[in-house]
């Protein structure tokens, strides 16, 4: 879409950064409101933003999985996983 076509403020309601200002969601069927990034988590929204490097010494997969890497025993990353 154009620049200004609203792209990144769908996205931020989506993932719970923003509230809508008018307007509402319907996802499966039901009316869907995320207060949070956490709440959008939960329901299985997330966003991972366009960033060439957000962290450098990681690779792309680290990055991409930051905050949700699956974990495994005493709660370290699953690297096999």
């Amino acid at each position: 879409g154009e620049n200004g076509a609203g792209k990144s403020t769908l996205l931020k309601i989506l993932s719970g950064v923003m509230p809508p200002s008018s307007g509402r969601i319907v996802f499966d069927g039901v009316e869907f409101s995320p207060h949070n990034p956490q709440d959008a988590k939960r329901h299985g929204i997330v966003t991972i933003y366009q960033e060439l490097s957000l962290i450098p010494t990681l690779t792309v997969a680290e990055n991409i999985f930051i905050g949700r890497a699956p974990l495994g025993r005493f709660g370290l990353v699953s690297w096999r996983k």
